[in-house]
């Protein structure tokens, strides 16, 4: 068994990866990630026991309930490109999870920042993540609102994680170019962040007036892993799925993984990728929930015709108002929406 803890996890976890064996079937071998929680303890951020429990308790929920879904479908889907560890063992006492380990398989972090083309590669992975749920929810009618954003149901001390990042960022910030006066609008700022983080991630319960995923809610280097050139994917650490804009994922993954010049100058081709690939999983699967435009040279309408045709479609009525939202730059510009 080796220690794979490392500095970045914040919370009391700790965490070995191991091989084991089966004492009645000694070639019976299977790698394994074991996740640990303790009772209690300090951490990084100070986070309260009550939370770190709730979260350990989702992922094994999600490891449970929603991969095993996910998994099947994935497995009937040619080249999906995204895999997911096997659950071997969820216990809340003691608290442990023990998975799979995708290193031994090949997959590995990318840490460096990413180009176009791996942004792309990302992105793919990520609509796909999320195309999943959107189906399990709607089409298996496994109710995955039921994964709702507790951070922001507590009281601020619970999300101190982003709160201890955002003034960390300031103390650092000083030393920038520039830095100083950015940083002073920072620190106006910072009595309106807890309100503005809740308000941000809340949700109407009306679905009909946007769309939903299960997102990740921890988009980083270390909890997305990749083989085969980042054309295969593994997505770990599922604490925080909720059940959430997609945006949540996609303004994270712009900021954590892109180039700075990515970032800036690639979002609207990034996002546009994403929507391609969100709807080629319901090709995949004969569920469509966005009706196709009439092509053919029989109908004597006018582009436009039809088009509006496809949008009036009754699987559509819901969602097309989403998108041209979703589509447009200022859906993720953090500064023109607060």
């Amino acid at each position: 068994m080796e220690d794979f803890t490392k500095i970045w996890d914040n919370l009391n976890t700790a965490i070995f990866t191991a091989t084991v064996k089966n004492k009645k079937n000694p070639e019976q071998v299977f790698n394994a990630f074991i996740k640990i929680l303790s009772d209690s303890g300090s951490n990084t951020f100070g986070i309260s026991d009550k939370l770190q429990k709730q979260m350990f308790e989702r992922e094994g929920k999600f490891y449970i309930e929603f991969l095993s879904e996910a998994t099947k479908l994935a497995k009937n889907i040619n080249g999906f490109g995204l895999f997911f560890p096997k659950l071997y063992h969820f216990s809340m006492d003691p608290m442990i999870i023990i998975t799979e380990n995708m290193a031994p398989k090949g997959f590995d972090k990318n840490t460096e920042n990413y180009s176009l083309a791996q942004s792309q590669l990302l992105f793919e992975h990520l609509a796909r993540f999320h195309a999943l749920s959107y189906y399990i929810h709607h089409e298996l009618k496994r109710d995955l609102s039921v994964y709702e954003n507790f951070l922001c149901k507590e009281s601020s001390e619970h999300i101190s994680i982003a709160l201890g990042a955002y003034k960390l960022l300031m103390e650092v910030g000083n030393d920038w170019d520039g830095g100083p006066e950015f940083v002073e609008k920072m620190r106006k700022f910072e009595p309106h962040y807890y309100s503005t983080m809740r308000n941000l991630m809340t949700i109407d319960a009306s679905e009909d007036q946007q769309i939903l995923v299960l997102t990740h809610g921890d988009c980083h280097k270390h909890n997305y892993l990749f083989r085969n050139n980042m054309e295969d994917c593994s997505i770990i650490d599922h604490q925080l799925v909720s059940w959430l804009s997609p945006g949540v994922d996609l303004i994270a993954s712009f900021n954590t993984f892109c180039e700075p010049e990515v970032n800036i100058n690639s979002r609207d081709y990034l996002l546009k990728c994403y929507h391609r690939e969100f709807k080629h999983l319901f090709y995949w699967t004969a569920y469509c929930p966005l009706a196709s435009i009439d092509t053919s040279s029989e109908n004597s309408k006018s582009y436009a015709e039809r088009f509006r045709d496809a949008l009036d479609h009754p699987r559509q009525r819901k969602l097309a108002k989403f998108f041209p939202t979703f589509l447009n730059r200022g859906y993720l510009d953090y500064e023109e929406n607060i």
